[in-house]
C-alpha cells in the first residue's frame, strides 16, 4: 500500500483550497491526510476571517 507524504498533501490542499467555501472530495482510502488538512485548513480560515472582521 502506498501512501501520500504528509508534506505533499499539506502542499497540495494549500494550492487547491483558498477559502472556506471551497468544496472537496477525497475518493480516497487511507489515513485521511487530505480530509484532516482541509478541516484544519477550514478552521483556520474561518477564524482568520472572524478576527479580520472584528478589527475591520
Amino acid at each position: 500500500m502506498y501512501y501520500t507524504p504528509l508534506t505533499f498533501a499539506d502542499s497540495l490542499v494549500c494550492f487547491a483550497v483558498r477559502t472556506p467555501a471551497d468544496q472537496t472530495l477525497s475518493p480516497a482510502c487511507g489515513d485521511k491526510y487530505f480530509m484532516q488538512i482541509v478541516s484544519r485548513m477550514g478552521r483556520d480560515m474561518v477564524a482568520a476571517e472572524k478576527a479580520c472582521e472584528r478589527t475591520g
